[in-house]
């Protein structure tokens, strides 16, 4: 049997959704393999005890976290590093490329390039992704465009499965779209909630998502906007992923407003889900969409674009689309991770 190791940040394991993402792949991925017979298996790495039976290294983000990690695998192992990048462009081409050359002091663009410049491999999410990095930091090697996946078998079973939701009265669901996301100015939720008020919505969106303690002032206003607005505002901090599969499987449809995004796990769940989406026309959303039929774009930052392509979408209508479809379900996307496991890291 071979392994393939991967790291995980320990403290914020339960937060980020890169980390959220890794552990799925571990379960996805052995469980693929166990099924096809393929003498493959991805492991966690907890200590350093664990370095000695895996043939490479999968770290997750070019992040300024995980760089004493890579710099100790790079100097003290001969490990092949797999670096797991999660970059959209969000600043002028020119700051990426003179903090990538700055040696003293050791900004987080500098180190970002150090990483993806020394790793082995790199793996990107979407074409757009490969071009951004290579203009922002003048990468010349390979990268290899790999897909951020869900599991469409458990979203397809929650939103069948017969249960009562716990955090919201299911009625009010019926009634409303639905934005996910935790509550921060990238997410966009108050940008939102101005362009609906502005032009006066009829409808009603619920917001479902953890408030982020370093935007106190964003997360504050938000608050307010909601208790001024009951009428056409409701907002859930959490719900477990069964519940809120449910909701939008029962909702008008959702709203995905983000300003930065890889590719937006939600997204590509209520694709799966089969309902409306107004999202934001972010390249790297848009080349994962491509094929979903439902799906209305607007520009994040126009308030009027917000409100037409919300106020445009249809009400109560499942979206047929096929599954078969989708490059981005485990289903599909392992063998393309197996196939490059056995032509570039066991066939060495």
């Amino acid at each position: 049997m071979d392994y393939i190791g991967y790291f995980v940040y320990p403290f914020h394991e339960k937060y980020g959704g890169a980390e959220v993402r890794a552990v799925e792949f571990e379960n996805e991925f052995n469980l693929y393999a166990e099924k096809n017979d393929i003498n493959i298996r991805i492991v966690r790495i907890h200590n350093e005890n664990d370095l000695e039976n895996i043939k490479a290294v999968i770290i997750y983000g070019a992040h300024y976290k995980n760089y004493p990690f890579f710099q100790y695998i790079k100097e003290r192992t001969d490990l092949k590093i797999i670096l797991s990048s999660v970059f959209v462009q969000n600043t002028n081409i020119l700051i990426y490329n003179l903090f990538s050359r700055i040696k003293r002091p050791q900004s987080t663009i500098r180190i970002t390039s150090q990483m993806l410049k020394t790793a082995d491999y790199v793996f990107t999410n979407t074409n757009t992704e490969k071009a951004s990095l290579r203009k922002a930091f003048g990468i010349k090697s390979d990268l290899y465009n790999l897909p951020n996946m869900i599991n469409s078998n458990s979203i397809d079973f929650f939103k069948n499965e017969n249960f009562n939701l716990e955090e919201i009265r299911i009625d009010k669901i019926n009634k409303s779209y639905i934005c996910v996301g935790r509550i921060e100015p990238l997410k966009n939720q108050i940008k939102i909630i101005n362009s609906l008020i502005k032009y006066k919505f009829k409808g009603h969106v619920v917001f479902v998502g953890r408030k982020n303690a370093e935007y106190k002032d964003y997360t504050a206003q938000f608050e307010k906007l909601i208790s001024e607005y009951p009428e056409t505002f409701t907002y859930v901090k959490f719900m477990e992923k069964p519940s809120l599969i449910k909701s939008m499987f029962n909702s008008k449809g959702l709203i995905f407003p983000s300003l930065f995004e890889t590719t937006g796990r939600t997204a590509l769940e209520a694709a799966v889900v089969g309902i409306p989406m107004a999202v934001s026309n972010l390249p790297t959303v848009k080349e994962y969409l491509k094929d979903v039929k439902g799906v209305t774009y607007f520009n994040p930052k126009s308030e009027k674009s917000i409100y037409r392509a919300i106020d445009s979408m249809p009400e109560n209508m499942i979206v047929n689309n096929k599954k078969d479809d989708f490059f981005f379900i485990y289903e599909n996307g392992l063998e393309t991770y197996v196939n490059f496991f056995e032509k570039h890291i066991l066939a060495c």
